[in-house]
């Protein structure tokens, strides 16, 4: 107990003594005469965690921001206002508030506004109740919407039993619509801003780069070195190494003959990249067998390799901090972005959530997909992307102040495996890297961009999606449940987690169900109904974007001054969209086959075969090979599904048959396909 005292008497004194140092900094700073902005900025700089002179200007810029923001909403100057935020955080004992930023734009920011009698508008407040409780509003209003929506339209179209089948197919829809309704109403009037960040001058300690690369052939590694040499470009670190985390295709022995000459030429390259002064070093892991597949393959695919690379002691003598970016054979750091993201990683308010309840272990950057040929099927999928550098929102990071982990960004592997140990049951999860991030706990860091190749063709574009879609589906279990059954420990997803894993379910089946919904209005209806219901399904199907169009609008009325001007560029940029809407209505059978194909294969595999469920092949390159009669016969599934349409309009409502003329597209949509991933644009954007 004595002790006890001595230690509280002696934090006490120290707490006196940093007061008494800091009232007499702040005395000498306001006998001095320089103008507000810089006393501003002196009275910041007295941090007493002495984080703030070590931020980057836009974080200060920010801080700064915040300060004249809350100044408006007291009765308190902005020089007295964050006078009084640097003592709240000087008389503060836990390490993280101690950082004047904690109270100003992080958890402690609701406490301050209470201890400086913050004066919200009725706006504000109603913004403030709506952010309390968003997580009620986000599990209940998107089925809400779907269970009003259906009732109308089921009620509408003549409230029989074909009305209440077609609202029925519309049910998935819907609640897409809902979905995208909620986003824009939680996020309306919030402010996107990159992460707080430290100087990069204050990155001193030596980076990794991983890249898990499965080795099939000679071409892979030449693309990994391509690879790896882009980022040295753009990242031109000395202290930064990059390892090369390999092995072999499944098999059905340890080892094949060509084993041992692929594992040479990768020492080669590894060699060359050593001598263009390029720190690379390799790891690789052997096969092993798999009883349930009955084949030799690596252990948990990339998330395998991954941590087995993490525990290997000879990785962790080189890696610092327990901190490395992860990359694919595709991706590309862009502009420098190695060091923001372990300067945006290291500040103190991104290790956890924004409302400080949540330990964050992996920052996801921006990816951004990056057209290599520059043919006419790229333009139809990409035309509308913002162009690198420009800061793209993140709905979750803006309102829930977290995010999803795609695959590609600076993971904590110290706390990526304490997280997911015992959590993820053996080869039953493709889509892992969802479960890891959250798990793991994500931020977004809008300010660093991975540049990664776009799918140049249909047939590789359709390979990606189709191994999406499995993945998502495998997570089922996770949405039901909100764990692993067959994990050895229950590691239990939260409500909110489990309804964003839902998300990616309902965007699985959106095709599906909207070509459902149209084949059921051409089939079952008379003309005129029928066109009310291929037009509500489009409406529905495309809800994102006339939205995103209103929303944007309604936005751009609260500055009347320059309302025409900012709804002119909102309709602009909704006209550049108008290619990717196209091939999404023109690709809607493809995607519904796609959809549905991938969907049923996931869950016999699930659930009555239990193989294959980590299923991974390439997506691959476009090339020359590629004939239209490929096309054809890889749309075999749908096209056969268009005759069966066009066969029981005939016989159902032959009336409708005239309709068909507007669904022509779909017939010869795989001729348009292949025609666009062979055709180059005269000029990019």
């Amino acid at each position: 107990m004595a002790d006890l005292d001595n230690a509280s008497s002696a934090e006490a004194i120290r707490g006196g003594q940093l007061a008494s140092s800091l009232e007499e900094s702040v005395g000498d700073i306001c006998s001095a005469d320089v103008t507000e902005a810089q006393l501003l900025e002196d009275v910041l700089a007295l941090d007493p965690s002495g984080l703030y002179v070590q931020c980057d200007t836009s974080t200060q810029s920010l801080y700064r921001a915040a300060v004249l923001h809350l100044s408006a909403l007291s009765s308190m100057g902005p020089v007295e206002l964050a006078l009084q935020a640097v003592r709240f955080a000087a008389a503060a004992s836990d390490g993280s508030a101690r950082h004047v930023g904690y109270h100003l734009i992080g958890p402690g920011r609701p406490s301050f506004e209470t201890l400086i009698g913050s004066r919200l508008s009725k706006s504000q407040r109603w913004a403030q109740r709506l952010n309390r409780h968003r997580n009620s509003i986000y599990l209940t209003l998107p089925p809400a919407t779907a269970l009003a929506v259906c009732t109308i339209i089921g009620w509408a179209f003549n409230g029989g039993i074909q009305g209440w089948m077609f609202a029925a197919t519309l049910a998935v829809p819907a609640t897409h619509t809902g979905i995208v309704l909620v986003q824009h109403l939680l996020s309306w009037g919030r402010e996107s801003h990159p992460l707080p960040s430290l100087s990069v001058d204050h990155i001193c300690h030596r980076c990794s780069v991983v890249l898990p690369l499965l080795v099939r052939s000679a071409e892979d590694i030449d693309r990994a070195v391509q690879t790896i040499r882009g980022n040295a470009a753009e990242n031109p670190l000395a202290n930064c190494d990059y390892w090369l985390a390999t092995d072999f295709a499944d098999a059905s022995t340890e080892h094949l003959p060509s084993d041992a000459a692929l594992l040479v030429e990768i020492r080669k390259a590894v060699e060359t990249l050593q001598s263009e002064k390029i720190s690379t070093l390799h790891f690789h892991r052997d096969r092993r067998w798999v009883a349930e597949e009955g084949v030799w393959s690596g252990w948990e695919r990339k998330r395998g390799k991954l941590l087995t690379w993490a525990a290997d002691p000879s990785v962790r003598q080189r890696v610092q901090n327990d901190l490395a970016v992860v990359l694919d054979v595709d991706s590309v750091v862009k502009n420098d972005g190695l060091r923001k993201l372990y300067a945006t990683a290291l500040h103190p308010l991104n290790q956890q959530s924004r409302d400080g309840q949540t330990k964050i272990g992996i920052w996801q950057p921006d990816v951004h997909l990056q057209p290599e040929r520059g043919t006419l099927f790229e333009a139809w999928l990409y035309e509308d992307a913002p162009p690198v550098g420009q800061l793209r929102p993140s709905f979750w990071e803006r309102v829930f102040g977290w995010d999803m982990y795609f695959g590609k960004g600076l993971v904590n592997f110290r706390s990526l495996e304490a997280a997911t140990a015992g959590a993820i049951s053996d080869n039953s999860t493709l889509s892992h890297d969802h479960l890891e991030g959250l798990l793991t706990g994500t931020r977004y860091c809008a300010n660093v961009v991975i540049a990664e190749d776009a799918p140049q063709s249909w047939l590789s574009w359709k390979a990606r999606q189709h191994r999406w879609m499995r993945g998502d589906t495998q997570l089922l279990r996770w949405i039901i449940q909100g764990r692993d059954p067959f994990a050895c420990r229950a590691s239990k997803l939260s409500r909110i987690n489990r309804f964003r894993l839902a998300e990616n379910i309902v965007s699985v089946l959106l095709p599906t169900s909207a070509f459902l919904a149209i084949c059921w209005s051409l089939a079952a209806f008379v003309p005129t109904v029928a066109v009310a219901g291929l037009l509500l399904s489009l409406a529905l199907l495309f809800s994102g974007d006339w939205l995103a169009l209103i929303f944007r609008i309604a936005e751009e009325a609260r500055r009347p001054a320059s309302f025409w001007q900012g709804a002119r560029q909102a309709s602009r940029e909704s006209a550049s969209r108008a290619p990717t809407i196209a091939y999404e209505f023109l690709s809607l059978p493809e995607r519904a086959w796609l959809s549905m194909d991938a969907v049923c294969r996931s869950l016999f595999r699930m659930f009555v075969s239990r193989k294959k469920l980590l299923e991974w092949r390439p997506a691959g390159k476009s090339q020359s090979a590629e004939s239209l009669s490929t096309y054809i016969l890889s749309s075999f599934g749908a096209s056969i599904s268009l005759v069966l349409l066009a066969a029981t309009v005939a016989l159902l409502q032959p009336d409708n048959l005239a309709l068909l003329i507007l669904l022509t597209p779909w017939f010869v949509a795989p001729a348009i396909f292949w025609a666009a991933s062979k055709l180059r644009r005269t000029s990019n954007k």
